[in-house]
C-alpha cells in the first residue's frame, strides 16, 4: 500500500520521559516492515524533525523507536525502552 501524508504540526518534541508532537498513525500488530521517504520539511524552527516512529501505545510516555531528520538533513535514531523512561538518541 502506498500512502502519502502531509502534516502541519507543532509540539514540544520527542525526548525526555514524555513526547508532545503531531502525527499520522496506523495500528499494526505482529511483525511489521515500515518504509518511508521524507520529501520535504518546511519550517523556521531549527529544532523541528520529521520521520518514522513505532510506538507501543499512544501515551506520551510510551516506549518507541524512531528515525528522524531535521531541517539541516541530520538523521537521528531515538528510542525509549521503558514507559516513562529516558529517551536515548544517536
Amino acid at each position: 500500500t502506498t500512502d502519502s501524508f502531509t502534516l502541519t504540526a507543532a509540539g514540544a518534541g520527542i525526548g525526555g520521559t514524555a513526547d508532545s508532537f503531531h502525527f499520522a498513525r496506523q495500528s499494526v500488530s505482529g511483525n511489521v516492515e515500515v518504509r518511508g521517504r521524507v520529501s520535504s520539511l518546511s519550517t523556521n524552527n531549527g529544532g523541528a524533525v520529521t520521520g518514522l516512529m513505532l510506538r507501543q501505545t499512544l501515551s506520551a510516555d510510551s516506549t518507541f523507536a524512531a528515525i528522524t531528520v531535521n531541517p539541516s538533513g541530520a538523521v537521528t535514531f531515538s528510542y525509549r525502552s521503558s514507559a516513562g523512561g529516558s529517551t536515548t538518541s544517536t
